[in-house]
């Protein structure tokens, strides 16, 4: 039994010790990373309200500089 708590206890502190780690990491890597676009947002929503696979193709996984206003939001495609 006593093998058994310091056995989770370990695994526990690796699990909060990685989770330090992480939530650590700077931001400045994708801040100084050169965006692949740079539009406005009613563009954006416009190429993809028009052709939702097509835009998809060529933004999806890339980095994109939005400007201008966002009025809503949905990361589920609500």
């Amino acid at each position: 039994m006593k093998k058994f708590i310091l056995y989770g206890f370990m695994v526990l502190l690796f699990g909060v010790a990685l989770w330090w780690v992480l939530s650590q990491k700077s931001s400045e890597a994708i801040q100084s990373t050169k965006a692949e676009f740079t539009m406005e947002a009613g563009r954006l929503y416009h190429e993809f309200w028009a052709n939702e696979a097509e835009a998809n193709e060529k933004y999806l996984n890339k980095i994109i500089r939005v400007s201008g206003e966002v009025v809503d939001f949905s990361a589920e495609g609500k």
